[in-house]
């Protein structure tokens, strides 16, 4: 009899770990499921805010006159010189 007992005792333990380290993983993998949903809703308004910020470059940049580039101290480039590297960046070569 006390050799079933401590079988009992023993399985009960076993289950009730068994059971809190399931829950744990459920109440993990909501919370991390709700993280989730917070940072896309963040990263859409981040992108808004982005959308918004190069349409007001584009808006100004089309308005940049001559006379407004000299004044921020801009000068035309009349010959254009490219450098080239042998550095690939990701390009599987």
């Amino acid at each position: 009899m006390n050799k079933i007992l401590k079988i009992n005792i023993t399985l009960f333990i076993v289950f009730a770990l068994l059971l809190a380290l399931y829950v744990y993983f459920v109440v993990s993998t909501v919370a991390k499921a709700a993280d989730v949903k917070e940072l896309s809703r963040e990263i859409a308004s981040k992108n808004a805010q982005l959308s918004e910020i190069e349409f007001e470059y584009m808006r100004n940049f089309q308005q940049l006159s001559k006379d407004d580039a000299k004044k921020f101290g801009l000068v035309s480039i009349n010959e254009k010189t490219y450098l080239k590297t042998k550095v690939h960046l990701g390009l599987g070569n």
